[in-house]
């Protein structure tokens, strides 16, 4: 979300709770593996843009209802002046749902303020999530007669926060330097019919620095650093005394990446990536199925070369359309998450 990585350790992210309020556009880069993402773009980024500061202050109101008392209400604006620029965005949805613990309710919050001198820009970013929803089962029909009757117990709560400041120094008319920290946390907590409450938490801190190179009008060239730090603590993951326990785990990554429009219809990507993923020890489990696991490192270097060419420019009228061909390859290494690495072993 606005270029902050919200994923959870070991890469997994729900995207269900995600609001639209707020958003100006979708960013999606496509293929296997990236020199610039990592082992968490296995198959793509899905990059959520908020709306920018700029122009004149406008702002944003919107209230709505409908069927079992379902309410959405939302507000925005955004503006710039003299160098600096604003936007935010504010959302609620509740909802009683139809059946008995079937509510539901989502609020989420963006911010964005920003400088821009000379050649220089700094942003500070914020987006936050917090829902509850209950969980009363599959109701209706059932002609199988397997359903047993409504979950009134079952709820879960989430808070996702991410943070991030940004400085961006215009070195010269093709160079650029461009440096991030980021900050999200992901809080979960369960209150189950069967299995009783448990909690989750997860937290990313992510430093990531870059040169942006125009080698040419049709040539550009990224090279860079990035600090990874993620860690859970799971009420499932425990040491031998039953009891949960922080799970930290560091990653070093340095990247380049060319991307070179040959021609008006020939692209070529290519880029290589080293990451040196260090995770610390983990005591045995309670059960005896888990043995103590000494920390450890590991390092991998990955490349991947993306080659596209446009075979047609065709547009909707014609017979055969746009007609793209595309082929990449790339090698990874992805980390295992929680309970890969502490609860099954």
């Amino acid at each position: 979300v606005d270029g902050i990585p919200l994923n959870e350790f070991g890469g997994s992210f729900d995207m269900a709770s995600l609001p639209a309020d707020g958003i100006e556009r979708l960013e999606i880069t496509r293929g296997p593996q990236s020199a610039l993402y990592g082992s968490n773009a296995v198959t793509g980024v899905i990059n959520i843009v908020s709306r920018p500061g700029e122009g004149r202050p406008t702002f944003t109101a919107l209230a709505e209802g409908g069927s079992n008392y379902t309410r959405r209400f939302a507000t925005g604006g955004s503006g710039a002046f003299h160098g600096f620029s604003w936007s935010y965005n504010l959302s609620r949805l509740d909802s009683e749902g139809v059946v008995q613990n079937d509510q539901y309710r989502n609020q989420s919050a963006f911010l964005t303020l920003g400088y821009a001198a000379a050649k220089r820009q700094f942003n500070f970013r914020f987006f936050g999530n917090a829902n509850d929803s209950g969980a009363p089962g599959p109701y209706g029909s059932d002609p199988a007669g397997t359903f047993t009757g409504i979950d009134a117990v079952s709820r879960g709560k989430q808070n996702l926060f991410g943070y991030q400041l940004a400085y961006v120094e215009q070195v010269s008319s093709r160079m650029r330097q461009v440096t991030t920290a980021n900050l999200a946390t992901n809080d979960l907590f369960y209150h189950l019919n069967l299995y009783g409450d448990y909690r989750s938490s997860s937290l990313r801190g992510v430093l990531n620095t870059r040169t942006e190179i125009i080698v040419t009008p049709k040539n550009t060239f990224v090279a860079g650093f990035e600090f990874n730090r993620e860690q859970t603590k799971h009420d499932y993951i425990t040491d031998s005394q039953y009891r949960p326990f922080l799970l930290p785990r560091t990653s070093l990554a340095y990247f380049a990446e060319d991307r070179w429009n040959i021609s008006n219809r020939l692209f070529l990507i290519a880029g290589i990536r080293l990451d040196n993923l260090r995770t610390h020890s983990i005591p045995p489990d309670a059960w005896g199925s888990r043995p103590y696991i000494p920390k450890n490192s590991i390092t991998k270097i990955n490349p991947r070369v993306s080659v596209a060419y446009l075979a047609s420019q065709g547009n909707s009228d014609s017979l055969f359309g746009g007609t793209r061909l595309h082929g990449s390859f790339g090698t990874g290494i992805r980390p295992p998450d929680g309970f890969e690495l502490a609860f099954t072993n």
